[in-house]
This record gives C-alpha cells, structure tokens and sequence, in this order.
C-alpha cells in the first residue's frame, strides 16, 4: 500500500509465482537485460538468482531498494543477507542510494568523497560496478559516482527545486537497463540515462501536495527505440562535467558531447 508520499503495507508475491512468471517471461521473450527492483523476501531473492545465474551473459542491473526514501524498510534482514551473497555477485551494477551505499559499503556515506569510498568499497566487495545516486546529499546540484574498477567519473545535472517525486531511483536503473538492452556499453548507458532523468524532471507533475514523473517521458523512443526486451524484475540547461573541484576523480569520461537541455528544464537524480 503506498502513496506519493509513504509505503504503509507490503504484500509479497509468493516466491513461486515470481518463479513461473519468469519462467514465463525467458521462455518467450528474447530478453537482452535484466533490471531487479523490489524483491523484499529472501525467498523471492532464491528464485530470481536460480534463474539468473543460468544467463550470466545478461546484463544485470540491481537497484537494492532495501528502504524507501519515506524510511519504510522494503528488504527483510535475512533477505539482504542473500541479496550480498546472491543476486549482487551476477550484477553488472547496482544502484544504491546513500543508505543503501552506506549499508552495502559499512560506512557512512554523507558527502561526495565518501561516495567514491563507499563505492570502491561496494566494488571491492562484490566485484561489479557501481552507481552511487546521490540525489538526496545537500549540494547544489544533483550528483552521482560511476565506478567499475576502470573508470570512475561524477555525472551532475541542476536540481530540481522543492520537487521530490518517488520512484526516481526506479525509473533511473530502468532507463540503465533499456539503453543496455539497445546495445550501449555500461558507462554509455548510465550517461544516458542521467541525461534521461534531467529531462524528465522537466516534465513533473503535481497531484495533491506531491509530485511525480511525467509518463510521456519514460516513453520516448531514444530510451526504448525499436523493440528490445529487457526485464524488470519488482515484486510489489542540462549540464554535464566533470566535478571540477574534487581532483580525485581518474578516468573519467569526457562528457562534452551531450547536448544541453533547453532553457528551463532541470533535473534530479
């Protein structure tokens, strides 16, 4: 049960129909990604990682969504444990927020240098890339931290002032995983990606005292283009540089290409 603005009650699906529907789904559709979401139970957790551990070729996206960003816990205790020893091991990158960083990481992870600990830390760890989201930390513009063990680079886009709508961090890991799917390499991808959520934060909408996600824009044919299947799997003046005055940051990609927004749009992630 949730609105705009808390979970107050969680329903799993029974782990043996999480099974079949995937089983349902990988035996007709030719699936090129794969994107986790909620999963809550270590049951649930079992099931997906049975089935994925047969297609390792896939890429795996994972957003742990082990609390909401309401404080509701959305992952049980015995189910994070199999979630580290798992699911996170097949992923190509997971997607924590800060306290999901500071969880997986064993730190705190409060401002951006400690983001590039806690996922170098994650990495180490779990040996997948990693995407910190660090939409909620007090800067002024929204940031995240790539890191895949080769390549480490900030993405930042201006945030979006006294709007929070939910779902932001499912709908960026969904975007990961479509462009993926198309084909684009991993960093190529988030990089996308974080360009897709600048621009869909241009077009939030109200409802009551809370905001959301326009549908139109999670529907644009850059992000899905001709059809390629990728599976999601949930139970229940955009400006683009290198962040200038933290020196620590090697590899990092050149973002120069990225065609700015038009005047007026923002973006949080």
């Amino acid at each position: 049960a949730q609105n705009l603005g808390a979970v107050s009650a969680i329903h799993p699906t029974p782990a043996k129909v999480v099974a079949a529907q995937l089983d349902s789904v990988f035996g007709s559709l030719p699936i090129r990604a794969v994107k986790t979401g909620m999963l809550y139970s270590r049951a649930i957790i079992d099931v997906v990682a049975e089935r994925l551990v047969k297609r390792s070729r896939l890429p795996l996206v994972v957003d742990p969504m082990m609390i909401s960003s309401s404080g509701t816990p959305l992952l049980k205790p015995s189910a994070a444990a199999a979630l580290a020893r798992r699911l996170l091991p097949l992923a190509r990158l997971v997607t924590p927020n800060l306290d999901e960083a500071a969880t997986l990481a064993k730190q705190p992870v409060r401002e951006p240098e400690a983001m590039r600990e806690a996922a170098r830390a994650i990495h180490e760890r779990f040996g997948c890339a990693v995407l910190v989201k660090g939409g909620h930390l007090k800067t002024t513009e929204a940031i995240d931290l790539f890191y895949d063990g080769r390549e480490e680079f900030l993405l930042s886009s201006p945030r979006a002032k006294r709007v929070s709508p939910p779902g932001t961090g499912c709908t960026y890991s969904a975007a990961i995983t479509a462009f993926l799917a198309k084909g684009e390499p991993l960093p190529k991808a988030v990089e996308r990606a974080k360009r897709h959520m600048a621009e869909a934060f241009s077009a939030v909408y109200r409802a009551g005292k809370h905001h959301f996600l326009g549908c139109s824009c999670l529907a644009k044919r850059e992000v899905f283009g001709n059809f390629s299947a990728f599976l999601v799997i949930h139970s229940p003046e955009c400006r683009w540089r290198r962040w200038a005055s933290r020196r620590f940051f090697h590899g990092t990609i050149q973002l120069q290409g990225a065609q700015p927004l038009g005047r007026g749009d923002a973006g949080r992630a």
